[in-house]
């Protein structure tokens, strides 16, 4: 399974020092997740090309080079 640097680097515009503290806040979430039953999800803006079809029919047209849609980079389950 991939690691979540590895998704960030493949799908997102994240630099080092941003995943690095990304991970560490996954680190924490643990006990956050006991303690709210909860289970918890970290998206970040994913890279891609911008299709019409991501934009929906209802909805401007996305520009070139912007985010296509969200990847999730880290889950803990509670």
């Amino acid at each position: 399974m991939a690691s979540l640097a590895e998704f960030a680097r493949v799908h997102t515009h994240l630099d080092a020092d941003e995943v690095d503290h990304l991970q560490r806040l996954v680190a924490s979430w643990g006990l956050l997740a006991d303690l709210c039953f909860a289970d918890l999800l970290l998206f970040a803006a994913a890279d891609g090309p911008a299709t019409p079809e991501s934009a929906g029919p209802q909805t401007a047209p996305v520009p070139a080079g912007a985010p296509s849609g969200l990847v999730v980079l880290g889950q803990m389950r509670h």
